[in-house]
């Protein structure tokens, strides 16, 4: 009788198990619809290095120095290399520092890990970018154009669903309520619905307005998530554990 409980016990354990718990990345090779993650790009010019990411762009130095940027977010940026692999930078915004950020590369030069320290509160985020293409030279390995990895995590915890991916984090239940959303620029609320045992809709608010409907739905197998909105296509996720 001991292994027959044995095995009706882990049946009940998998089948219990929320096929959105676990963590997941972005493929963008299985997402040809989706939107691209915005690319960050350094290249050489002339005396001095560029850098353009989105409303992002200015022309810098490694020399410790403030060199003026154009950016809703700062107006200097400040960059130095500590060793080959390493480079820090921080912005500024009317004197005063907005955030920090060490960056450390791979030994092949293909990825980037990126701690940016905010300043306003102290939050430390940490992300990936891998090369996409563009100028390379190992001598300066952090020339070329970067795309952020996209990683996100579902913790469900009894009725509470605990969300990060990126700078971006909330705690809320599968009950259409709005719930606080931490280290967004674009959403302060989100709410969630369940629509069947695979499948969740997720609402993202500024104020009183909603600014996206993201529906997700894990595959069968429990393999792959996907997660398509009107506006942004259809991205696929791969689970990594």
């Amino acid at each position: 009788m001991k292994p027959l409980t044995i095995t009706l016990l882990c049946g009940l354990c998998l089948q219990a198990a929320d096929p959105f718990a676990g963590k997941w990345q972005a493929n963008f090779a299985k997402s040809p619809t989706a939107a691209q993650p915005q690319i960050s790009k350094f290249a050489q010019d002339g005396e001095f290095l560029s850098n353009s990411n989105g409303d992002h762009s200015y022309r810098f130095k490694l020399d410790g120095l403030e060199y003026p940027a154009t950016s809703p977010l700062f107006d200097t940026a400040i960059w130095i290399r500590t060793s080959k692999l390493r480079y820090e930078h921080e912005t500024k915004k009317h004197g005063q520092t907005v955030y920090t950020v060490v960056t450390e590369l791979a030994p092949d030069f293909q990825t980037r890990t990126y701690r940016n320290t905010r300043k306003l509160d102290g939050a430390v985020v940490e992300s990936i970018q891998d090369r996409a293409g563009g100028q390379f030279d190992p001598d300066n390995p952090l020339l070329g154009d970067w795309r952020l990895r996209l990683t996100m995590e579902w913790k469900p915890q009894g009725p509470d669903y605990h969300f990060h991916g990126g700078p971006v984090s909330y705690t809320a239940r599968l009950d259409g309520q709005d719930y606080p959303v931490s280290g967004s620029t674009t959403v302060d609320t989100v709410c969630l619905k369940r629509l069947h045992a695979n499948s969740i809709e997720i609402t993202g608010k500024k104020g009183s307005q909603t600014v996206y409907t993201v529906t997700q739905t894990v595959s069968p197998d429990g393999k792959t998530l996907s997660s398509k909105s009107g506006t942004r296509g259809e991205l696929v996720y791969d689970r990594l554990h």
